[in-house]
């Protein structure tokens, strides 16, 4: 086994992220109105040059998730605070609570924070709610953004108009162990077995195909045998519902029906229950021998563990490549190749209420979480300091050392969102220690081809959020418990699934729900 990575950070602030996301979004997800009310005006003119110490005297306050804002305190805001004389105070909640006290501050006009550290998933509802100030035009050419990748540039985004500043961009990716595929003896074993050659799965049958021919092997070169296929995140209330999304993505969002798939968009009848859901559940099924033991208690650290400490081949997940690169962190640095995930042959149709067997493998990567922005508020004291700190922390320059120097010294675990980053593996490779170009290459290729993908899927960003999240990991840690059949749990999520659209209002939802997955 590897030493336990140093991944203490990250790992605790996707668990509370995601884990909370839920109340995040019930507090904060888009109303119904069509078009956002009109924010205090945003700062128009760029504030003075850098390095003039034009703050001197101002201290800015940042609130964000437990952990998010000591570590841009520590690590990040010094280098700022040097070139403008400004101080920084932070404060820390819950990732479930953060939305309540933005909310609250905000109806009852009190002072709480001149830069807010939250959530992707945040943006719509606050900027319709108007508390968040746009974005104004000198900090987008301070931030470059047209660098930004478009689909996270749509997550900083509401109602045509900009209120986040980038700070890391999420998404699963497909990982493994690509010395053991490389293996001229799995090779031909393997081929003489199921037929085709062994490479990086194209779709989930592969995937489980490959799961099970390594489960068992010695593939570590170290006369341990007791190892495994995969290993994916599916624990309740520990970021389950993102690894059951990447499955279910590419059974249920048929790439000719837009965006929307955990719900019709026309009537907000849940589609949790449909073929496609049950599938995925029925695969997580299949897959459960042949991953570690305690696959249905598998969360974000005990998934990095085990596949670092070389008792899986197949792993999704959030990126690791940056992580690999550190020795304390696992034995397997410069042996991992990456690619999308998964698609399948056949997706459903809510439509026809039909398999549709698609000419090709159908992909459905899945930007789970979305990532961390910063927000400025209207009732921001300071609001032109608050401004230029966010442009400047979500710079060119400060996107590629976060995304690699940052991580390596047990960072926030950013993830790259823009072009000039992705599309320059050379300079990521030396910063970020990966062992060759090639590798790093391939590491950002399946970021982009996951953010450019066509049929990207979007994780669930409405009110009743975690209401509806915990009904759908209770549903399938049933079935995976064989306490109900696949589609008996989902039966039962649906059902609830119903009952909370009921209550929050069903127009309401219907509405929130098509904004946030871009229905007209």
């Amino acid at each position: 086994m590897g030493t336990r990575p140093n991944l203490s950070r990250r790992a605790f602030l996707k668990y509370a992220g995601l884990t909370a996301a839920g109340a995040t979004l019930a507090a904060c997800a888009p109303p119904p109105t069509a078009v956002p009310p009109t924010a205090a005006p945003a700062a128009t003119q760029a504030p003075a040059q850098t390095g003039a110490k034009q703050f001197k005297g101002v201290t800015l306050t940042l609130v964000g998730a437990s952990g998010q804002p000591e570590y841009i305190a520590k690590d990040l805001f010094p280098k700022w605070a040097e070139l403008t004389g400004a101080s920084l105070q932070v404060a820390s909640f819950p990732m479930a609570d953060l939305p309540d006290k933005v909310s609250t501050s905000f109806a009852t006009g009190t002072y709480l924070a001149d830069v807010i550290m939250g959530s992707a998933n945040m943006v719509g509802g606050f900027a319709e709610s108007g508390i968040l100030a746009e974005v104004p035009e000198w900090a987008k050419q301070e931030m470059d953004w047209n660098d930004i990748v478009p689909g996270y540039q749509n997550l900083l985004s509401w109602g045509g108009k900009i209120y986040g500043y980038p700070f890391d961009c999420d998404l699963h990716s497909l990982h493994y162990r690509k010395d053991v595929f490389g293996d001229a003896q799995m090779q031909k074993d393997f081929k003489a077995q199921y037929g085709y050659d062994l490479a990086a799965p194209e779709d989930w049958t592969q995937y489980l195909d490959q799961a099970k021919f390594f489960t068992g092997k010695d593939y570590n070169k170290n006369g341990d045998k007791q190892t495994y296929g995969a290993v994916e995140i599916v624990q309740r209330k520990a970021t389950g519902f993102q690894g059951f999304q990447s499955r279910a993505a590419s059974y249920a969002q048929h790439p000719d029906l837009g965006k929307a798939w955990h719900f019709d968009p026309d009537t907000m009848e849940p589609q949790i229950n449909n073929p496609g859901f049950v599938q995925a559940l029925q695969d997580w099924i299949d897959l459960m021998p042949y991953a570690p033991p305690g696959f249905d208690q598998t969360e974000y650290w005990g998934n990095v563990n085990a596949f670092f400490g070389g008792k899986a081949v197949l792993d999704v997940t959030w990126g690791l490549g940056v992580f690999s690169n550190d020795p304390k962190n696992t034995n397997i640095r410069g042996k991992l190749g990456y690619a999308i995930t998964p698609g399948t042959k056949r997706v459903w149709n809510r439509k026809t209420k039909k398999w549709d067997d698609m000419p090709k493998v159908s992909h459905a990567p899945f930007l789970a979480f979305g990532g961390w922005v910063l927000l400025v508020p209207t009732t921001a004291k300071n609001l032109e300091a608050a401004q230029h700190f966010c442009a400047w922390l979500g710079n060119k320059e400060n996107a590629v050392t976060l995304s690699t120097v940052g991580m390596l010294q047990g960072g926030s675990g950013v993830n790259p969102g823009r072009f000039s980053v992705l599309n320059d593996p050379e300079t990521f490779a030396k910063m970020a220690q990966f062992p060759t170009v090639e590798d790093a290459k391939s590491h950002l290729d399946a970021i982009k081809e996951t953010l450019n993908h066509p049929n990207v899927a979007l994780d669930l960003r409405i009110p009743g959020y975690l209401e509806y999240t915990d009904a759908a990991e209770l549903a399938y840690s049933k079935a995976l418990a064989k306490q109900a059949t696949p589609q008996a749990a989902l039966d039962e999520a649906a059902a609830e699934w119903n009952r909370i659209t009921d209550q929050l209002g069903r127009d309401k939802q219907k509405a929130a729900y098509r904004a946030s997955m871009g229905v007209a």
